[in-house]
Order: C-alpha cells, then sequence, then structure tokens
C-alpha cells in the first residue's frame, strides 16, 4: 500500500522530479490506482468523480486500516508537496508525471478536510495557469476534475472567476474532446449554481449561453449509460437550468435559439 506520505518523502528531496522522476511515477500510480473507484459512472448530477457505492470492508481491510501507517479520517492530509511541485514548470512538462500527479491531487480533493485547508485554496491559481498553458489532453481533464471537487466549497468560486477560470473553459467547450468538454461543462455547472457565479458569467462571458444550446441541438442519443453526446446534452441542459435564474440568461439564450433544441428534447 503506498501512503501519501511516501510520495511526500520523496517530493521534498531536492530535484525530485529530475532525479526522482520514474520512481515518483511509480508511486504516484499505485497511490492513485488504489484509491480510484473501479468503475466511475458514467453521468452524475454532482460531477464525474462521485464514488459508486462499494462492498462492505472485510476484516482485512478493517485490519489494514487500523494500521498506524494509515491515514486519519479526522485530519486533513498534507498536499502542499503536490501543489508545490505541480507549480514547477519541471512538472508541466514531464508528460508521464503531471498527469499523474494531478489524478493525485484530484483524488485528495474529494475529502472535504482536505478541501478546506490553506493549501487547497492555493491551488486554484496553478491550476488555472495550467489549464491556460496545456495542449495535453489528459492533464486538462483532471484539471477540470480537480475543480469540480474544489467548487464543492462554493466560496472558491469567486475568486477563481476573478483569476480568469472561465478563458480555458470556453476553450475546452468550443473544443472537439468530448471527455475534456463533459469535465468542463461540470465546472460551469458548478459555478452557475451560485448567484455571484451566475451573474459573473452573464456579465462576462456572454458566449458560454449559446454554446451550451448547441450542444443541445448537436446528434442524436441513444442509449442513457453509454452514449456521451447524451451526457453533454444533460449538462449542458442543467446548467443552463442554473443559470436561467439570471433573468439576463433568459434573453442570451432566447437569441442563441433555444426554443427548437428543447421542444425536440421533449
Amino acid at each position: 500500500m503506498v501512503l501519501l506520505a511516501d510520495i511526500n518523502k520523496l517530493l521534498r528531496m531536492p530535484r525530485a522530479v529530475e532525479l526522482r522522476g520514474e520512481e515518483l511515477c511509480f508511486l504516484l500510480d499505485s497511490y492513485t490506482a488504489e484509491h480510484e473507484p473501479q468503475k466511475q459512472q458514467a453521468y452524475s448530477p454532482f460531477g464525474p468523480n462521485l464514488r459508486k457505492p462499494v462492498k462492505p470492508p472485510t476484516p482485512e481491510d478493517d485490519a489494514e486500516l487500523r494500521t498506524p501507517q494509515a491515514p486519519r479520517e479526522d485530519v486533513p492530509e498534507d498536499l502542499a508537496p503536490i501543489i508545490h511541485s505541480l507549480s514547477s514548470e519541471r512538472t508541466w512538462t514531464h508528460r508521464d508525471l503531471c498527469p499523474l500527479m494531478l489524478k493525485a491531487l484530484r483524488i485528495l480533493l474529494r475529502k472535504d478536510l482536505n478541501r478546506r485547508t490553506k493549501v487547497a485554496e492555493a491551488a486554484a491559481p496553478m491550476l488555472i495557469q495550467l489549464m491556460e498553458i496545456t495542449r495535453d489532453p489528459a492533464v486538462a481533464k483532471e484539471c477540470v476534475s480537480c475543480f469540480i471537487n474544489l467548487f464543492y466549497r462554493t466560496e472558491l468560486i469567486m475568486p477563481a472567476l476573478r483569476r480568469h477560470v472561465l478563458r480555458p473553459l470556453q476553450r475546452f467547450i468550443s473544443g472537439t474532446d468530448r471527455d475534456l468538454l463533459l469535465g468542463a461543462l461540470g465546472v460551469l455547472q458548478c459555478i452557475c449554481y451560485t448567484k455571484g457565479g451566475r451573474g459573473f458569467v452573464c456579465a462576462n462571458a456572454p458566449d458560454v449561453a449559446p454554446t451550451l444550446v448547441q450542444h443541445l441541438g448537436e446528434g442524436v442519443a441513444s442509449t442513457y449509460e453509454d452514449d456521451v453526446t447524451l451526457q453533454i446534452k444533460r449538462r449542458a441542459m442543467e446548467t443552463l437550468h442554473n443559470l436561467s435564474t439570471d433573468g439576463r440568461a433568459i434573453a442570451i439564450m432566447r437569441e442563441a435559439g433555444i426554443i427548437p433544441p428543447l421542444v425536440s428534447l421533449l
């Protein structure tokens, strides 16, 4: 069992990324494999990171959790080494290490105690910068998934908006990578859930609503579980539903031609 402490110990060593990159990749790959759900749900209104129900723990599992090395559930974990490393260009340019480190951060941000630390708050500017510069879809997908988890703390939404998180999100929802599009829609759904977020989107990103309307009219979905097109339509619809609470958004949606795709979905 790989612990976060093992990863942090290695990250604190001088020039860890350059000299111990392969070992870091091995530890992070093992850590994320141990902590990922076996299979994520095809669709969830709460984002792509909601855990599915798992079988009750066995006595062996209980014994392992009671070992002194296992992390405590009542204290936040130490995210600082991972976030500090992700703030470095050396990590960004490491093709294998960067997505693995982001995946580990995304897993850690599922825990409410971890999200509520000052260190977690510092992750947002780094994630925005990384989304702006990366052209690696794997990196971009993990960044948006981190934001879905971070935005369970709704007070973090406005600071992220002021740091221009909408700019890369708009690029992602207009792109061709459907998995990345779905994740970006999840972040926008979180943003538009709050009054401040809705107002900010209407005032500063009026192109978002027409893009969402466009996704409502694309393709014909077939099955609920397997068709990514249907997932995109549903998340676009729910984001528009949140956004429509702001009166300005209604006018933008009508002008974008929302009525025909809405009728076709009835």
